[in-house]
């Protein structure tokens, strides 16, 4: 026996069943911020996406491609980096991270 028993079933309050479970995740602390905390950190994610942008489409053009188009706006969204090389058509959507931790 370990440290502690963990039930084989979720534990619910009388009268509720699993299947009216909900969420068990809670929204982040962004809402715990100030209006001008909130400002920073949206201007510290946006330069981060930039500075993203920028890295992929370099290994793009170090690579052999043509970045054709940037933050390219359509009515379904936007694409961050489009690259050609060749007859081959490269979208690419980017994704940056504040540390180097996976998942």
């Amino acid at each position: 026996m370990g440290m502690g028993h963990v039930p084989q079933d979720p534990i619910h309050p009388h009268g509720q069943s699993s299947q009216f479970q909900g969420r068990e995740r809670r929204r982040t602390s962004v809402g715990r911020h100030s209006r001008s905390e909130r400002s920073d950190l949206t201007a510290a994610r946006r330069a981060r996406a930039r500075w993203g942008e920028e890295r992929a489409a370099e290994w793009y053009a170090r690579n052999g491609y043509e970045v054709i188009a940037r933050n390219w706006f359509m009515r379904g969204g936007e694409l961050d980096v489009v690259a050609r090389r060749g007859k081959l058509i490269v979208v690419c959507e980017v994704k940056s991270r504040a540390n180097n931790n996976f998942g």
